[in-house]
């Protein structure tokens, strides 16, 4: 079973694709339509047969605006507890929304004259194939769900009625995108089969060994220690889901008790969570963080390549050794990585003295290394740790 963040990844990015597929097809197929020899024998193009490049043009612009808007909508959020129905209605209106902004646009745009039958034989495709789409989308990802893939990985920190029922809905129903991997603080119940992880104090590594990405916080135990398990877990990439206490006594004023104002309402399996903390590096944006540091970094690579290899060769003519030195960082959640940078110094320079910081004039130092570091060469390999994502 898998539920690493990479193959919640995936399975938007091929939702995205299906959708943005489906919408260029139903393009497609409402020109093959309208421009087949049968329709042109009951109605002919007054203007001819167009080219299918300006349809073609007018497709992509659409699928991206339409995509946006989803996106927008949190409508390829994973998990997301969005049903079948409001799903479907959801994209409907967004690809009508997409359509009727073009249509305006083009109502202005006088050069090109598309067919109103072709647009209006596109817009009844569409929204046929993008509910396809859509359908194909979450039957994929119930089905992976069940396999224990793209599961978000949970542990759940509190006691009393609450808590076990929202344990038994994950336990019970996969679909809803988490899986309870065990117990943080006080154990739910005695006899329960998952196991303690350990200690509020704990968590901030308890998270990345276990590969936490939510923690749900339910009853008044765990209401409590809410501000425990923030400091616990301050910078490490963890989402938090509270259950508000919706039973209110008799005479009170009507509000919620709740330790904050949630950012947005995940259900599960009926029951409300509130988000007080969201990842900022999953989902969307992370996503658009990854491709921006991958396309960002590899373009950089390629426009100074010269410069790279100018300074390898300049490294392994002057000294011997290996052209690259590696030092073990701390990244995000405490993963451990080999952060790259130029040797500067002899190959020999901390067997004597062990890691030690370098000082001015230090003898150490290479020639070549002295104007690396005077420029700040040698930290150019780091961005090949950020295409591969370690930075």
């Amino acid at each position: 079973m898998s539920g690493h963040p990479s193959s919640r990844i995936w399975l938007v990015l091929g939702a995205v694709l299906s959708d943005f597929l489906a919408i260029l097809g139903s393009m497609g197929v409402a020109y093959s339509i309208r421009f087949g020899s049968a329709f042109l024998e009951l109605i002919p193009a007054v203007n001819g047969v167009p080219p299918y490049v300006w349809y073609g043009r007018l497709a992509v612009l659409w699928a991206v605006m339409t995509t946006g808007l989803l996106i927008g909508g949190n409508y390829y959020r994973v998990p997301n507890s969005v049903g079948l129905a409001g799903d479907l209605v959801g994209a409907a209106v967004r690809f009508v929304v997409a359509a009727t902004i073009l249509l305006a646009g083009l109502f202005f745009y006088r050069e090109l004259t598309f067919s109103r039958l072709t647009l209006g034989l596109a817009m009844i495709t569409g929204l046929i194939l993008l509910g396809l789409s859509r359908g194909l989308w979450q039957a994929i990802r119930r089905v992976l769900y069940r396999r224990g893939i793209g599961l978000k990985r949970a542990a759940i920190v509190g006691s009393g009625d609450d808590a076990n029922l929202l344990l038994r809905h994950i336990q019970n129903h996969p679909r809803f995108g988490y899986s309870a991997v065990g117990l943080l603080g006080t154990a739910i119940a005695p006899n329960h089969v998952l196991p303690v992880l350990g200690n509020i104090a704990d968590a901030g590594n308890i998270v990345p060994r276990y590969q936490i990405d939510t923690i749900i916080v339910s009853g008044q135990e765990g209401k409590s220690l809410v501000a425990d398990l923030v400091r616990a877990c301050y910078g490490i990439n963890v989402e938090f889901l509270y259950v508000p206490d919706i039973n209110l006594p008799a005479g009170s004023s009507g509000t919620l008790s709740h330790p904050t104002g949630p950012r947005r309402i995940v259900e599960v399996g009926g029951v409300p969570l509130w988000a007080l903390k969201e990842t900022p590096f999953t989902g969307w944006p992370g996503l658009t963080k990854r491709l921006f540091d991958f396309i960002a970094a590899s373009s950089i690579l390629l426009t100074i390549s010269p410069l790279l290899i100018i300074v390898v060769l300049a490294v392994k003519l002057t000294s011997r050794g290996p052209v690259f030195y590696s030092q073990r960082r701390v990244g995000l959640d405490g993963r451990v990585f080999n952060c790259l940078k130029f040797r500067s110094m002899r190959p020999d320079a901390e067997v004597s003295t062990g890691a030690v910081w370098a000082q001015p004039g230090d003898p150490r130092v290479t020639t070549v290394g002295r104007f690396l570091r005077r420029f700040s060469l040698d930290e150019l390999p780091q961005l090949l740790n950020v295409v591969k994502g370690d930075m």
